[in-house]
């Protein structure tokens, strides 16, 4: 019975189930490795430690990285005039100033130059909120020409930094596709639901679609209501609702239902 157990399929497999039994965080597995590396051949126990330390250093890099990234890095769109941007929002933002030339008949060179005041929307988080639920429909407004998208822009801005996080979220998904193969798993996404409850894949998705099918008529109301309530809002029969709409529209329509203050909502 013993000499069965230390075969090298009996230890991989011990070695596996001992994985993933305790593999609740990239510490663990990296404590698992050291204890159980004698049980496996020399190579594939070299592989998985060197695995685990890429693992445990990616994992720390990816946290702090991260999060240092967006502070660093959160974006920002200017916008003028600083009268697009709601006065109970102003005193959060950064004012800027540009340089315009005055509207007249004289000649290029002799008109006055005027200062233009405007403000800078870092599209950090919390930030990106705020302009989402309170900015107003600066879309459906013109300037110089230029059409004011204030929510579109904050959005499309917040949602594309940091650039640097794209390096890090790839040497994660490198890392851990590198180690589920090693497990003997196709993907990291079925070497981590095997020690739940889910088991794999073809327990995961029936379960996903059959919640999708409960829900999704709900959805579709609730996205018809705001939609719609955009449309009687903007007098546009065939307004789209867009990513960027849902929170400002959301808010307006509470503050209708209830009597509210929208900007308090």
């Amino acid at each position: 019975m013993t000499g069965q157990f230390w075969c090298p399929h009996n230890r991989a497999m011990f070695f596996k189930g001992f994985i993933l039994l305790h593999f609740n965080s990239v510490h663990n597995f990296v404590i698992a490795c050291t204890m159980c590396s004698s049980l496996l051949p020399s190579i594939l126990s070299a592989c998985l430690c060197d695995l685990c330390i890429d693992l445990e250093l990616i994992s720390h890099s990816f946290g702090f990285s991260f999060s240092e990234n967006i502070i660093t890095d959160p974006g920002f769109v200017d916008i003028f005039p600083a009268s697009q941007i709601p006065k109970h929002m102003q005193h959060l933002l950064k004012p800027i100033y540009r340089t315009m030339i005055g509207a007249s008949k004289e000649p290029l060179g002799s008109r006055d130059t005027v200062k233009e005041k405007g403000f800078r929307v870092t599209t950090d988080p919390g930030t990106l909120s705020s302009i989402l639920k309170w900015a107003s429909d600066a879309e459906f407004l013109e300037y110089f020409g230029i059409s004011l998208q204030v929510r579109k822009q904050s959005y499309i801005s917040g949602n594309s930094v940091p650039h640097a996080n794209l390096g890090v979220l790839d040497k994660l998904i490198a890392a851990r596709h590198e180690l589920a193969e090693i497990m003997g798993y196709k993907s990291y996404a079925q070497f981590a639901v095997h020690p739940n409850i889910a088991s794999s894949r073809d327990v995961v998705m029936p379960f996903l679609l059959d919640l999708s099918k409960i829900i999704t008529h709900k959805a579709d109301e609730e996205f018809k209501a705001i939609r719609d309530f955009k449309r009687k809002i903007c007098n546009e029969d065939c307004a789209d609702l867009e990513p960027w709409d849902e929170a400002y529209f959301t808010g307006m329509m509470k503050s209708s239902t209830f009597k509210l203050d929208s900007s308090a909502s």
